[in-house]
This record gives structure tokens, C-alpha cells and sequence, in this order.
């Protein structure tokens, strides 16, 4: 087994923090707030509220993207960070995964443009993928993937990210731009992700993913909780995710539901009874079908663990 297993499929950048407090915030250099409208009728009504009229900017508008559907107003909006909004921000939109603080530049215009630069990337087969700063788990695979060169290109006169790992985490994180690599604006361009580049992304998904579900089961069944028990769980779960492969489920989703069936009964449970073996490899068969057949089947023929 792998250290990086035996680890816990460790992050290399993005680290865990303490919650964001203002004097620490206002002693470095100047933060935002990067907040996603959409869903959120309200959004603007709070905001005003706590920085008052004009201080929120509609990152999409005077755009193309600014009436196209959904419009500006379902966009991302750009604030400069305030003790209100700070306060709101960590008591209730970072839970929510509604946005993400920004140091940088003071000026305004820079930060918004490089906000609006990172709508979208393309893959190494040409192919476009739409990407905001809003869509948490891939900045943070993105931060931990990419080289540093590229990272510092990427984002620009973004220096740092700060975010909400979300209720079921309840997790502060913070990534660091690298810097010492000069640069010009003519330098920052939409990222076209090389082979290589899509190949690391795939591996910091994955670890996100594995990371991410050993947590859950951690809190859900305490008796994973112990340090042996953290070890064997991890193990038991890289093996599971290959054998997911192996039958032919391949969203998270189904290997989700498969590992945790995998955790709660017996392997024998499932390699021995010819019902659920002839399900497993029925790899022709939509994942989520099969997977709620074999449920059923073990439901009513074994025992669960845990």
C-alpha cells in the first residue's frame, strides 16, 4: 500500500487554517470577498446592508456574458472585505459554500478582470470546460495539481484564497498563489491544460474524493475513528475504489455507494452469493441500477459489520 494511502492522500498547497479573523486579514494585503449570486434573490439586499449602495460589483456585467442567460444577476459579485461582511461571511455564506475570500491587489479592476478571466479553460483535446472560482473542489485540485509557474500565471494579482470546506467537512482552507515568477499582463491567458496537466488533475480528484469519503464514513461510524482504525479504513477504501473500477462504476456516485457496501458487510457477502456476483459483472447495466439491486440482495441475505 501506498504512503500517500497510509497518509490519507495528504494536500501538497492547500492547507488547513484557523477561521479567518479581521485583524489578520487587515494586516496583509488588501482581501474581497467573492461571493455567488445565483440561488440567493436576496444576496444583494444583504450586502447592501452590511457595506452599503455601491460597493458590489457584478463581476458579469458590461460583458458579453452580462444578459445571456442566466444573467449578471445569477453571477459571481466582487466586494472589497469589510468586519460585517466578514462576520457574515464566516457565520453563514462560507458554510453554504457561497463564496470565497480573495487577498490581493486594492485595486479594483484587476482583481474583477482576473475574476472574469477564469470563466473557462481548455482541455488538452481542444474542448472548452466552464470553470468560476465558485466551484471550490476544483480550485482546490487545481491548486493542487498545477505547476507553480503556471499557477502564478493563472491567477494573476491573486495572491491567496481562503474558504469553507463546506457542513459536512467543517474545514477552513487556504491556498497560496506562488510568487517569484515575473510576469506580464500580455502572460495572463486563458489555461490550456497539456496531458500532463489533465493527468494530475485526475490524481488530485481522485485523492479529494477518497480524502473527502473517508471523513464521511469517519463521522457517520465512530469506530473508524481510532488511529488504527483511521489506517485500516484508508487502506480498505483504495482497494474498494479499484474493485469499483474493476465492475465497471465509474461516477463518484456509484463508487460511493459501492465502497460503502463494501465497508458494511462481509466480503463473503458478496463473493459468495452467485445473485450478487452475477450483478457485479453486469457492467452493461447502468451503475446505480445494479447497485440498488445488490443492496437489496444483501439486505436480505447477510449480516451488516458496521
Amino acid at each position: 500500500m501506498s504512503e500517500r494511502v497510509d497518509a490519507g492522500w495528504p494536500r501538497v498547497r492547500v492547507r488547513s487554517v484557523a477561521p479567518p479573523n479581521w485583524e489578520a486579514l487587515a494586516s496583509q494585503a488588501p482581501a474581497w470577498l467573492l461571493l455567488q449570486a445565483a440561488d440567493r434573490p436576496t444576496l444583494q439586499e444583504e450586502v447592501q446592508a452590511l457595506a452599503g449602495d455601491f460597493q458590489h460589483h457584478w463581476v458579469w456585467r458590461g460583458t458579453p456574458m452580462e444578459y445571456e442567460p442566466p444573467g449578471y444577476l445569477q453571477g459571481p459579485m466582487l466586494l472589497q472585505l469589510n468586519p460585517a461582511l466578514l462576520e457574515k461571511f464566516c457565520h453563514s455564506w462560507a458554510e453554504e459554500q457561497a463564496g470565497l475570500i480573495l487577498v490581493g491587489t486594492a485595486a479594483h479592476e484587476p482583481m474583477r478582470a482576473q475574476v472574469l478571466n477564469l470563466h473557462e479553460f481548455t482541455n488538452a483535446g481542444g474542448q472548452p470546460l466552464r470553470f468560476g472560482l465558485h466551484s471550490l473542489r476544483t480550485l482546490e485540485e487545481l491548486c493542487e495539481a498545477l505547476p507553480a509557474e503556471q499557477l502564478a500565471c493563472l491567477f494573476g494579482p491573486i495572491q491567496s484564497f481562503i474558504w469553507h470546506s463546506g457542513k459536512d467537512q467543517a474545514e477552513w482552507l487556504q491556498a497560496d498563489v506562488p510568487g517569484g515568477f515575473a510576469s506580464t499582463a500580455d502572460e495572463v491567458r486563458p489555461l490550456v491544460l497539456s496531458p500532463d496537466d489533465e493527468a494530475a488533475l485526475d490524481a488530485a480528484s481522485y485523492a479529494w474524493f477518497l480524502r473527502h469519503f473517508a471523513q464521511l464514513m469517519t463521522q457517520r461510524f465512530p469506530i473508524f475513528a481510532a488511529a488504527d482504525n483511521q489506517l485500516r479504513l484508508r487502506r480498505q477504501l483504495a482497494v474498494f475504489a479499484e474493485e469499483a473500477a474493476h465492475f465497471g462504476f465509474r461516477l463518484e456516485r456509484d463508487v460511493r455507494f459501492y465502497m460503502e457496501l463494501r465497508l458494511r458487510y462481509p466480503q463473503q457477502a458478496l463473493s459468495q452469493d452467485a445473485v450478487v456476483k452475477s450483478l457485479l459483472h453486469q457492467t452493461s447495466v447502468q451503475g446505480l441500477q445494479r447497485l440498488f439491486e445488490i443492496s437489496d440482495r444483501l439486505s436480505q441475505t447477510a449480516t451488516p459489520e458496521i
